[in-house]
């Protein structure tokens, strides 16, 4: 195994932070406190949330923009969405502050049905971003464009790009059949390390592998 792409490495323990911050948050909900406590206003840990998201901002500027530059065209369009959504969904936990001041949720703990919502909201944008890419590549390219884990001939590496997204649907399915709530608490660590495989699928190459094509995107 080798590193073949410093920077996309910054682009995975971006996403890699923000997954255990979500985790964190979700375990604070489900193990902490009664059904008339809000979420956390613990002033520390707000202010290590605040930092860490501002290292992942820039973790995402910092693997993405170079890219950015160095494109024109359709080109430079996609790889401004691949930057755009990343830096989006490193944002999550600011998204969920604001919204939990917005509607009280310091104060009145919000329903699980609420978090339901956010987690479709965020998957559905996740999948949107995902599929534009694909979409533009594809119509500017004038050929199919393949998803960043099928670009490998080998079955189980497509397998091993793909393995958080897998447990985390497993898990959901195993807990929602025993009314369980670990997937709550571990399903956001999976997806956001999800997130991380293409950037690591970029940084890393195993023995025999071919490096990155200078033109390979993120996603």
């Amino acid at each position: 195994m080798r590193f073949v792409g410093n920077r996309a490495l910054f682009g995975a323990a971006a996403m890699i932070a923000v997954g255990i911050i979500l985790s964190m948050m979700a375990s604070y909900y489900f193990a902490n406190g009664s059904e008339d406590e809000g979420i956390t206003r613990s002033r520390w840990w707000w202010e290590i949330v605040l930092n860490v998201e501002i290292l992942s901002v820039a973790f995402i500027w910092f693997t993405h923009i170079d890219r950015v530059k160095a494109a024109s065209g359709w080109q430079a369009a996609v790889r401004l969405l691949q930057m755009g959504g990343g830096i989006v969904a490193v944002l999550l936990p600011v998204w969920v502050a604001l919204a939990a001041a917005q509607l009280g949720w310091f104060e009145s703990r919000p329903p699980v049905s609420y978090i339901n919502m956010v987690v479709m909201i965020c998957l559905a944008a996740w999948m949107f971003v995902w599929l534009a890419v694909l979409a533009v590549q594809t119509i500017m390219a004038k050929q199919l464009a393949m998803p960043w884990f099928m670009r490998t001939d080998i079955l189980w590496r497509r397998v091993v790009r793909i393995s958080p997204m897998l447990l985390a649907f497993i898990l959901i399915g195993i807990e929602t059949n025993n009314g369980g709530v670990a997937h709550y608490i571990y399903c956001p660590f999976l997806f956001y390390l999800q997130g991380a495989m293409p950037y690591l699928a970029r940084g890393v190459r195993f023995d025999g592998e071919a490096d990155p094509a200078p033109d390979e995107g993120l996603l």
